[in-house]
C-alpha cells in the first residue's frame, strides 16, 4: 500500500514538473533553432521569429496538458 501512495505521488510530481518546464523549454528549443538558421544565413530577425513560435507552442503544449489533467 506504501509503494502505490509512493508511485501516485511520483507521477503527481511528474506532471506538474511537466508544467513547469514545458514553456521554459519551448522558448528555448525555438530560440537555439532560429539561431542556427541566423547563423546559416547570415541574419539576425530570424532568432526573435524561432523564440515566438517555440513560445506559441509551449503554452499551447501547457493548455492542453492543463486541461488533460483537469479532466483527469
Amino acid at each position: 500500500m506504501a509503494d502505490k501512495k509512493r508511485d501516485d505521488a511520483l507521477v503527481s510530481i511528474a506532471k506538474y514538473s511537466h508544467l513547469g518546464l514545458v514553456l521554459p523549454a519551448g522558448a528555448l528549443v525555438g530560440w537555439l533553432v532560429g539561431y542556427g538558421i541566423d547563423h546559416l544565413t547570415h541574419t539576425t530577425w530570424v532568432r526573435l521569429v524561432g523564440l515566438a513560435l517555440g513560445i506559441i507552442a509551449g503554452f499551447y503544449d501547457l493548455i492542453r496538458a492543463a486541461v488533460q489533467m483537469g479532466k483527469e
